[in-house]
């Protein structure tokens, strides 16, 4: 994740923040920075799904990338999976969100 955090006097630090390599040796990284990492991924997982609950109720145009479960991506980088339909490949889809599960997007085709 690329985590972007302000502090109050508008400056803002960029992080790079990659758990499985950052936390794989424990010996440089103290207590305190790994409880940061922890933090920051926490927050940036809070700020999507708040995100992806701002479209419930709405349509959003998806591409298909798979044909089975007909998942795929929105415009806004949003994973969205409809709940039933046929479809193609590299298609263009319209779905009606009806609920989320954590940043994923459910709903049914338009």
């Amino acid at each position: 994740y690329k985590v972007r955090y302000w502090e109050k006097r508008k400056r803002c630090w960029t992080f790079l923040v990659e758990p499985d390599q950052m936390l794989a040796d424990k010996n440089k990284v103290n207590k305190e920075e790994e409880d940061y990492a922890h933090e920051l991924i926490e927050m940036v997982q809070r700020s999507r799904e708040r995100f992806a609950k701002s479209f419930i109720g709405k349509t959003v145009e998806i591409v298909v990338e798979d044909e089975k479960t007909g998942r795929g991506w929105t415009g806004e980088y949003l994973p969205c999976e409809p709940l039933s339909g046929s479809f193609v490949r590299k298609s263009i889809a319209r779905v009606f969100v009806t609920k989320t599960r954590d940043d994923l997007l459910l709903g049914n085709l338009r």
